[in-house]
Order: structure tokens, then sequence, then C-alpha cells
């Protein structure tokens, strides 16, 4: 009785396990992360695959975010929390001459917030 009671409890808990670690698998992840800044045009389809979807990435670690998307192009600091952005097309950040520090990509992005270390927001926004 007591190892059927151990096999249900494993059963359960790895079909959990494995469901929440395969709610991000349905990026790319090699995809997004070759067209690191966008300019190759390969993150549009999962771009929009993650608006559509985006319950699935809340209450995310910022860890399992960047394990995903990798590190983002632009990132904010606020009170409340932090914000990632991803440049989802090309534009200005693909010139040669585009300073990240000093410039600002004019394109539309992924943007993730984050409050106490999990997402709490997915979106995207057109200048």
């Amino acid at each position: 009785m007591r190892l059927i009671k151990l096999s249900i409890i494993t059963l359960i808990v790895s079909f959990y396990g494995c469901r929440t670690q395969n709610m991000l698998s349905s990026v790319d992840s090699e995809l997004w992360k070759e067209d690191s800044i966008g300019c190759l045009g390969k993150r549009q389809n999962i771009y929009y695959h993650i608006i559509q979807e985006e319950n699935d990435f809340l209450k995310k670690s910022v860890q399992e975010i960047e394990k995903v998307f990798g590190f983002p192009n632009e990132k904010q600091v606020f009170e409340e929390g932090l914000m990632y952005y991803y440049y989802v097309e090309a534009g200005i950040q693909c010139a040669e001459w585009f300073n990240r520090k000093s410039d600002t990509a004019d394109v539309e992005v992924l943007f993730i917030f984050f409050e106490k270390g999990q997402t709490t927001e997915v979106g995207g926004m057109k200048p």
C-alpha cells in the first residue's frame, strides 16, 4: 500500500514538474537567440506566439526567461521591478553605427516585467 502511494505521488509530481518546465519549450529558443537584435526577421513569428500565449510566460523567474530568450536588448529598473525589452524587428539597431548605450531603437519590442523576481506582465510595444 505504501509503495502504491509513493508511486502515485511520484507520478503526480513528475507530471506537473514536466508540465511547468515545458511551458516555455514552445519557444524556439535557439532561433530567437540567433536573431539577437531582431535584424534577421526570425523573431516575429515567435513574438506573435508569445503574445497569444502570454499566460504561459507569467510567474517565471528571471533565470527561466534568460535561459529561453537570452539577455535582453535593453532593460530598465523601476522601484516596482525590472523590465526586459527584446527587439522583434529590424530597425536602427541593425546599423553598424548604432550604440546601445546612447541610441534608442524605435522598433517593436517584446517586454517582460518582473516583480519580486517573477514575470507579472508580458506584452508587445510598437512606438
